[in-house]
Protein backbone atom coordinates (compact mmCIF):
# COMPACT_ATOMS: atom_id res chain seq x y z
CA UNK A 1 0.00 0.00 0.00
CA UNK A 2 1.45 3.41 -0.90
CA UNK A 3 1.74 5.90 2.11
CA UNK A 4 1.32 9.32 1.39
CA UNK A 5 3.12 12.31 3.73
CA UNK A 6 1.92 11.30 6.93
CA UNK A 7 0.20 14.33 8.70
CA UNK A 8 1.30 14.67 12.35
CA UNK A 9 -0.17 16.79 14.98
CA UNK A 10 1.64 15.98 18.22
CA UNK A 11 3.69 18.03 20.22
CA UNK A 12 6.32 17.74 22.27
CA UNK A 13 5.01 16.40 25.58
CA UNK A 14 7.16 16.27 28.92
CA UNK A 15 6.99 13.96 31.83
CA UNK A 16 8.71 15.65 34.37
CA UNK A 17 6.82 14.26 37.68
CA UNK A 18 5.70 15.69 40.75
CA UNK A 19 6.84 14.45 43.76
CA UNK A 20 3.73 14.31 45.39
CA UNK A 21 2.94 11.56 42.60
CA UNK A 22 5.16 9.44 42.77
CA UNK A 23 3.85 6.43 44.91
CA UNK A 24 6.52 3.67 45.53
CA UNK A 25 4.58 0.49 45.92
CA UNK A 26 5.31 -2.52 47.68
CA UNK A 27 7.66 -5.23 46.80
CA UNK A 28 6.66 -5.71 43.15
CA UNK A 29 8.10 -9.67 42.63
CA UNK A 30 7.13 -11.10 38.33
CA UNK A 31 7.62 -14.38 37.68
CA UNK A 32 9.52 -14.93 34.37
CA UNK A 33 6.19 -15.91 32.14
CA UNK A 34 8.08 -15.89 28.15
CA UNK A 35 12.16 -16.13 27.42
CA UNK A 36 12.83 -15.26 23.97
CA UNK A 37 16.69 -17.03 23.26
CA UNK A 38 17.57 -18.52 19.97
CA UNK A 39 15.24 -20.31 17.67
CA UNK A 40 12.37 -19.45 20.19
CA UNK A 41 12.15 -16.21 18.53
CA UNK A 42 10.83 -17.77 15.24
CA UNK A 43 7.78 -19.36 17.45
CA UNK A 44 7.19 -16.24 19.42
CA UNK A 45 7.30 -13.36 16.76
CA UNK A 46 6.17 -12.69 13.15
CA UNK A 47 8.15 -11.42 10.11
CA UNK A 48 6.53 -8.88 8.93
CA UNK A 49 6.65 -7.79 5.03
CA UNK A 50 4.78 -4.32 4.32
CA UNK A 51 6.00 -1.50 3.52
CA UNK A 52 7.96 0.80 6.50
CA UNK A 53 5.50 2.82 7.68
CA UNK A 54 8.16 5.42 8.71
CA UNK A 55 9.14 5.42 4.96
CA UNK A 56 12.38 3.92 5.67
CA UNK A 57 14.54 2.66 2.36
CA UNK A 58 13.51 -0.25 3.56
CA UNK A 59 12.46 -3.83 2.18
CA UNK A 60 11.39 -5.66 5.26
CA UNK A 61 11.63 -9.55 4.39
CA UNK A 62 9.71 -12.86 5.67
CA UNK A 63 11.09 -15.27 7.52
CA UNK A 64 12.46 -17.43 4.91
CA UNK A 65 13.79 -15.15 2.58
CA UNK A 66 15.52 -13.59 5.80
CA UNK A 67 16.98 -17.26 6.22
CA UNK A 68 17.94 -17.52 2.27
CA UNK A 69 19.85 -14.09 2.33
CA UNK A 70 21.53 -15.20 5.43
CA UNK A 71 20.03 -12.31 7.33
CA UNK A 72 18.91 -13.64 10.43
CA UNK A 73 21.52 -16.59 12.47
CA UNK A 74 20.20 -18.39 16.12
CA UNK A 75 22.29 -20.17 18.29
CA UNK A 76 21.47 -21.81 22.00
CA UNK A 77 22.17 -18.01 22.93
CA UNK A 78 21.96 -15.30 20.65
CA UNK A 79 19.60 -14.11 18.09
CA UNK A 80 21.18 -12.48 15.41
CA UNK A 81 18.90 -10.16 12.27
CA UNK A 82 20.90 -8.34 9.72
CA UNK A 83 20.06 -5.60 7.52
CA UNK A 84 21.55 -6.77 4.23
CA UNK A 85 25.35 -5.36 3.41
CA UNK A 86 26.03 -6.67 0.12
CA UNK A 87 24.11 -5.35 -2.82
CA UNK A 88 24.17 -1.79 -4.65
CA UNK A 89 20.43 -0.49 -5.14
CA UNK A 90 18.84 1.14 -8.01
CA UNK A 91 16.85 4.39 -6.85
CA UNK A 92 13.51 1.88 -8.13
CA UNK A 93 14.36 -0.79 -6.19
CA UNK A 94 11.91 -1.43 -2.86
CA UNK A 95 15.01 -0.51 -0.63
CA UNK A 96 17.76 -2.66 1.46
CA UNK A 97 16.60 -5.78 2.26
CA UNK A 98 15.98 -5.48 6.66
CA UNK A 99 13.77 -7.21 9.12
CA UNK A 100 10.55 -6.49 11.23
CA UNK A 101 9.09 -8.82 13.72
CA UNK A 102 6.08 -8.97 15.93
CA UNK A 103 6.14 -10.50 19.04
CA UNK A 104 2.65 -13.11 18.92
CA UNK A 105 1.37 -12.33 22.08
CA UNK A 106 0.25 -9.08 23.82
CA UNK A 107 1.17 -8.22 27.16
CA UNK A 108 -0.36 -5.77 29.49
CA UNK A 109 1.26 -4.86 32.95
CA UNK A 110 4.38 -6.52 32.61
CA UNK A 111 8.67 -6.54 33.00
CA UNK A 112 10.29 -6.48 29.96
CA UNK A 113 14.43 -7.45 30.59
CA UNK A 114 16.26 -7.54 26.90
CA UNK A 115 19.97 -8.46 27.26
CA UNK A 116 21.53 -7.38 24.39
CA UNK A 117 24.94 -8.17 23.15
CA UNK A 118 24.84 -5.68 19.79
CA UNK A 119 22.67 -3.16 18.21
CA UNK A 120 22.17 -1.84 14.90
CA UNK A 121 24.19 1.14 13.93
CA UNK A 122 25.51 3.50 11.12
CA UNK A 123 24.44 6.88 9.26
CA UNK A 124 21.02 6.24 8.18
CA UNK A 125 20.45 3.33 10.15
CA UNK A 126 17.19 3.44 12.61
CA UNK A 127 17.22 1.10 15.24
CA UNK A 128 14.24 0.18 17.27
CA UNK A 129 12.82 -1.85 20.51
CA UNK A 130 9.09 -0.82 21.27
CA UNK A 131 5.60 -1.93 22.12
CA UNK A 132 2.12 -0.82 21.22
CA UNK A 133 -1.27 -2.13 20.43
CA UNK A 134 -2.24 -3.34 17.56
CA UNK A 135 -4.80 -0.40 16.56
CA UNK A 136 -2.30 1.78 16.48
CA UNK A 137 -2.63 4.48 17.90
CA UNK A 138 -5.18 3.72 20.03
CA UNK A 139 -3.47 1.53 22.69
CA UNK A 140 -0.62 3.77 23.27
CA UNK A 141 2.93 3.17 22.24
CA UNK A 142 5.96 2.89 24.20
CA UNK A 143 9.74 2.92 22.78
CA UNK A 144 12.41 1.10 24.87
CA UNK A 145 15.45 1.55 22.70
CA UNK A 146 15.24 4.66 19.53
CA UNK A 147 17.73 6.81 18.02
CA UNK A 148 19.58 7.54 14.33
CA UNK A 149 22.75 7.90 12.64
CA UNK A 150 24.54 6.82 16.17
CA UNK A 151 23.53 9.50 17.90
CA UNK A 152 23.88 8.58 21.72
CA UNK A 153 22.11 8.71 24.34
CA UNK A 154 18.76 6.40 24.00
CA UNK A 155 15.50 7.99 23.34
CA UNK A 156 12.77 6.13 25.65
CA UNK A 157 9.16 7.70 24.72
CA UNK A 158 5.62 6.88 25.22
CA UNK A 159 2.85 8.25 22.47
CA UNK A 160 -0.54 7.92 23.20
CA UNK A 161 -3.95 9.19 21.01
CA UNK A 162 -5.59 12.38 22.46
CA UNK A 163 -6.17 12.69 25.87
CA UNK A 164 -2.79 12.24 27.70
CA UNK A 165 -1.08 15.38 29.16
CA UNK A 166 2.38 15.59 31.27
CA UNK A 167 3.22 19.21 32.45
CA UNK A 168 6.63 19.93 33.64
CA UNK A 169 5.56 20.63 37.09
CA UNK A 170 8.71 19.09 39.10
CA UNK A 171 10.91 16.27 38.20
CA UNK A 172 10.94 12.67 39.59
CA UNK A 173 13.22 10.27 40.89
CA UNK A 174 15.10 9.31 37.47
CA UNK A 175 18.54 9.08 35.77
CA UNK A 176 17.47 10.74 32.16
CA UNK A 177 16.37 14.03 31.41
CA UNK A 178 13.30 14.86 29.56
CA UNK A 179 13.78 15.76 25.79
CA UNK A 180 12.24 15.44 22.25
CA UNK A 181 9.60 17.33 20.29
CA UNK A 182 7.25 13.92 19.99
CA UNK A 183 5.43 12.08 22.89
CA UNK A 184 7.40 12.05 25.84
CA UNK A 185 10.79 11.66 25.20
CA UNK A 186 13.29 10.69 28.00
CA UNK A 187 17.17 10.58 26.70
CA UNK A 188 19.02 8.34 28.77
CA UNK A 189 22.31 9.07 31.22
CA UNK A 190 24.83 6.77 30.24
CA UNK A 191 26.49 7.51 26.93
CA UNK A 192 27.01 3.34 26.76
CA UNK A 193 23.11 3.20 26.47
CA UNK A 194 23.06 3.27 22.00
CA UNK A 195 24.86 2.80 19.23
CA UNK A 196 28.96 2.20 18.98
CA UNK A 197 29.83 2.96 22.48
CA UNK A 198 26.60 0.56 23.41
CA UNK A 199 28.71 -2.54 21.44
CA UNK A 200 31.93 -1.49 22.21
CA UNK A 201 30.95 -1.91 25.75
CA UNK A 202 29.60 -5.31 25.44
CA UNK A 203 25.95 -4.11 24.97
CA UNK A 204 23.85 -4.47 27.89
CA UNK A 205 20.78 -4.72 30.12
CA UNK A 206 17.04 -2.34 29.13
CA UNK A 207 14.57 -3.35 31.41
CA UNK A 208 11.26 -1.69 31.57
CA UNK A 209 8.15 -1.95 34.18
CA UNK A 210 4.45 -1.69 33.71
CA UNK A 211 1.62 -1.26 35.82
CA UNK A 212 -1.41 0.36 36.19
CA UNK A 213 0.37 3.28 37.56
CA UNK A 214 3.43 4.04 35.47
CA UNK A 215 6.51 3.24 33.10
CA UNK A 216 9.51 2.35 34.43
CA UNK A 217 12.88 1.75 32.61
CA UNK A 218 16.19 0.91 34.06
CA UNK A 219 19.82 0.69 31.97
CA UNK A 220 22.81 -0.80 32.73
CA UNK A 221 26.18 -1.89 30.75
CA UNK A 222 27.06 -5.06 30.49
CA UNK A 223 30.30 -4.40 32.75
CA UNK A 224 28.56 -2.21 35.17
CA UNK A 225 28.85 -3.89 38.77
CA UNK A 226 25.62 -2.22 40.08
CA UNK A 227 23.22 -4.95 37.29
CA UNK A 228 21.16 -7.18 39.57
CA UNK A 229 21.76 -10.71 39.43
CA UNK A 230 17.97 -11.38 38.79
CA UNK A 231 18.49 -9.48 35.18
CA UNK A 232 22.30 -10.82 34.53
CA UNK A 233 20.90 -14.41 35.56
CA UNK A 234 17.49 -14.01 33.34
CA UNK A 235 16.55 -15.93 36.79
CA UNK A 236 12.37 -17.26 36.99
CA UNK A 237 11.75 -13.99 39.85
CA UNK A 238 12.76 -10.39 39.48
CA UNK A 239 11.85 -7.75 42.40
CA UNK A 240 12.05 -4.36 40.93
CA UNK A 241 12.15 -2.96 44.54
CA UNK A 242 15.85 -3.79 43.96
CA UNK A 243 16.56 -2.26 40.45
CA UNK A 244 17.54 1.28 42.49
CA UNK A 245 16.87 5.07 41.18
CA UNK A 246 15.34 4.17 37.17
CA UNK A 247 16.32 5.83 34.14
CA UNK A 248 12.98 7.18 32.99
CA UNK A 249 9.18 7.15 34.87
CA UNK A 250 6.47 7.74 33.55
CA UNK A 251 3.50 8.04 36.03
CA UNK A 252 -0.23 7.89 36.17
CA UNK A 253 -2.19 11.42 36.55
CA UNK A 254 -5.16 12.94 36.92
CA UNK A 255 -4.28 14.44 33.14
CA UNK A 256 -3.12 10.93 31.81
CA UNK A 257 -5.00 7.49 32.95
CA UNK A 258 -2.60 4.87 31.87
CA UNK A 259 -5.32 2.10 31.81
CA UNK A 260 -7.22 4.13 29.85
CA UNK A 261 -4.20 5.58 27.44
CA UNK A 262 -2.44 1.55 26.81
CA UNK A 263 -3.69 -1.08 25.92
CA UNK A 264 -1.94 -4.34 25.28
CA UNK A 265 1.15 -4.39 23.68
CA UNK A 266 3.19 -6.28 21.07
CA UNK A 267 6.93 -6.41 21.34
CA UNK A 268 8.57 -5.22 18.29
CA UNK A 269 11.91 -4.81 17.01
CA UNK A 270 12.96 -3.56 13.26
CA UNK A 271 15.42 -1.47 11.28
CA UNK A 272 15.11 0.78 9.06
CA UNK A 273 16.91 3.49 7.16
CA UNK A 274 16.57 6.75 6.51
CA UNK A 275 13.24 7.79 6.52
CA UNK A 276 11.22 10.04 8.53
CA UNK A 277 13.87 10.72 11.13
CA UNK A 278 16.90 9.18 9.95
CA UNK A 279 16.96 10.47 6.80
CA UNK A 280 15.03 14.18 7.56
CA UNK A 281 17.31 16.83 5.41
CA UNK A 282 17.97 18.25 9.55
CA UNK A 283 18.81 15.03 11.26
CA UNK A 284 21.30 14.18 8.42
CA UNK A 285 23.18 17.15 8.40
CA UNK A 286 23.35 17.61 11.96
CA UNK A 287 24.06 14.50 13.19
CA UNK A 288 27.42 14.81 10.79
CA UNK A 289 26.48 12.28 7.85
CA UNK A 290 25.84 14.72 5.30
CA UNK A 291 29.80 16.09 5.52
CA UNK A 292 30.69 12.67 5.32
CA UNK A 293 28.36 11.07 3.03
CA UNK A 294 26.35 13.89 0.38
CA UNK A 295 23.04 15.17 0.75
CA UNK A 296 21.03 12.50 0.02
CA UNK A 297 20.45 9.72 2.77
CA UNK A 298 18.62 7.72 0.65
CA UNK A 299 21.03 7.47 -2.36
CA UNK A 300 23.89 6.58 0.43
CA UNK A 301 21.61 3.36 1.42
CA UNK A 302 21.81 2.91 -1.73
CA UNK A 303 25.25 2.66 -2.90
CA UNK A 304 27.39 1.88 0.19
CA UNK A 305 26.29 -1.62 1.09
CA UNK A 306 29.42 -2.12 2.93
CA UNK A 307 28.46 0.72 5.13
CA UNK A 308 25.65 -1.70 6.91
CA UNK A 309 27.97 -4.65 7.99
CA UNK A 310 27.36 -3.33 11.62
CA UNK A 311 23.65 -2.80 10.87
CA UNK A 312 22.75 -6.03 12.94
CA UNK A 313 20.76 -7.34 16.28
CA UNK A 314 22.91 -9.92 18.54
CA UNK A 315 20.15 -10.53 21.37
CA UNK A 316 20.67 -13.14 23.98
CA UNK A 317 17.25 -12.63 25.36
CA UNK A 318 14.33 -11.02 25.85
CA UNK A 319 12.21 -12.20 28.76
CA UNK A 320 9.09 -11.28 29.94
CA UNK A 321 7.91 -11.35 33.81
CA UNK A 322 3.88 -11.42 35.13
CA UNK A 323 2.24 -10.79 38.02
CA UNK A 324 0.51 -14.34 39.25
CA UNK A 325 -2.21 -13.74 37.39
CA UNK A 326 -0.95 -13.50 33.03
CA UNK A 327 -2.23 -10.89 31.53
CA UNK A 328 -1.24 -11.81 28.02
CA UNK A 329 -3.07 -11.84 24.53
CA UNK A 330 -2.99 -13.82 21.17
CA UNK A 331 -3.38 -11.51 18.28
CA UNK A 332 -4.60 -11.75 15.12
CA UNK A 333 -1.24 -12.24 13.16
CA UNK A 334 -3.11 -10.80 9.99
CA UNK A 335 -2.17 -7.40 10.62
CA UNK A 336 -2.97 -4.66 7.27
CA UNK A 337 -0.94 -1.57 6.62
CA UNK A 338 -3.35 0.42 9.22
CA UNK A 339 -2.44 -1.46 12.24
CA UNK A 340 1.32 -1.69 12.27
CA UNK A 341 1.84 1.63 13.86
CA UNK A 342 4.51 4.48 13.36
CA UNK A 343 6.37 4.67 16.01
CA UNK A 344 7.96 8.34 14.89
CA UNK A 345 6.10 11.56 14.18
CA UNK A 346 7.30 14.67 12.06
CA UNK A 347 11.03 15.84 12.21
CA UNK A 348 12.65 14.44 15.53
CA UNK A 349 15.73 16.33 14.30
CA UNK A 350 15.29 18.60 16.90
CA UNK A 351 16.19 16.17 19.29
CA UNK A 352 19.74 17.30 18.38
CA UNK A 353 18.95 20.73 19.04
CA UNK A 354 20.07 21.84 22.89
CA UNK A 355 17.97 24.42 22.96
CA UNK A 356 15.23 22.15 23.68
CA UNK A 357 16.58 20.57 26.13
CA UNK A 358 15.38 23.36 28.63
CA UNK A 359 12.01 23.83 27.29
CA UNK A 360 9.91 24.69 30.04
CA UNK A 361 6.77 25.03 29.01
CA UNK A 362 3.57 22.98 29.78
CA UNK A 363 2.66 20.89 26.32
CA UNK A 364 0.15 18.02 25.37
CA UNK A 365 -0.43 15.41 22.75
CA UNK A 366 -2.92 16.21 20.36
CA UNK A 367 -4.66 14.03 17.69
CA UNK A 368 -2.93 12.81 14.94
CA UNK A 369 -4.16 11.75 11.39
CA UNK A 370 -3.69 7.77 10.72
CA UNK A 371 -2.30 6.40 7.77
CA UNK A 372 -4.64 5.98 4.80
CA UNK A 373 -3.51 5.69 1.27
Amino acid sequence: MHYPAVQFLRLLLWAFVPQWLVVQSSAASYTLQDSYVGTSFFSGFTFQTFHDPTHGRVDYVSMRDAQRAHLVDTSNTSFIVRVESASTLSPSSPGRKSIRIHSTKQYTTHILVADIWHMPTGCAVWPALWENGAKWPSGGEFDIIEGVNDIRPNLQSLHTSPGCTMSDTGEGPMKGYHNGNQGCGVAGNSMRDFGNAFNAAGGGWFVTERTNKRFTTWFWSRHDPTVPQSVKRGEQRVDTTAFGTPTALFVNSPSCNIVKMFGPHRIILNTSLCGDWAGSARTWSSSGCAARYGSSCDAFVERNPHAFREAYWNISAIRVYETVEPSTLDIDQGLNDQDVGVHTVEDKSVLLDSEFFDAQVPLQVVPIATNEG
